[in-house]
């Protein structure tokens, strides 16, 4: 149940899909088109924020494996570097859902690349997190920089 003060109320047909309204008295509570332009920008600062939060959190993996923070490696790895990257390829292969991290990787990005991410978030012990954190930083690096502006406007307003 959501309230008309609710700030986000994940109605954007684009993004949620359809609304199915119970109780919607006096057509109080208008359903809005997508904001593309708006979208498009809050992507891309998006993109910018996730390359200087990972260099400046993603060395902490490294930094606790090195102290036998092992506990606090592994936080870092799936909090700040796996997160990272899932919302890179996002961004590059369904740009409309890029913020909703693990939520329906099976059925929108290509199973290779499924098939990676479940091999880069199962981690047995230190010596393979040290070389998942390894794999996960390059293919980051590599995911965020193909996120292109033109192909992210033609996949939104497309869609």
């Amino acid at each position: 149940m959501l309230t008309l003060a609710a700030p986000d109320k994940f109605l954007v047909r684009e993004i949620h899909g359809e609304a199915v309204f119970l109780f919607n008295k006096g057509n109080a509570v208008q359903i809005h088109p997508l904001d593309a332009e708006a979208f498009v920008r809050n992507l891309l600062e998006r993109r910018r924020r996730l390359q200087e939060r990972m260099e400046l959190f993603g060395p902490f993996v490294q930094k606790e494996i090195l102290r036998g923070n092992l506990l606090e490696a592994l936080e870092f790895y799936r909090g700040v570097v796996l997160q990272a990257l899932v919302e890179g390829l996002r961004m590059r292969h369904g740009p409309i859902h890029y913020d909703f991290r693990m939520r329906y990787v099976y059925r929108e990005l290509p199973p290779d690349v499924v098939r990676r991410l479940e091999h880069l978030a199962f981690v047995k012990d230190a010596e393979d997190l040290a070389a998942n954190y390894g794999e996960a930083l390059a293919w980051f690096r590599e995911a965020i920089e193909a996120v292109d502006e033109g192909q992210v406007r033609r996949q939104i307003f497309e869609s």
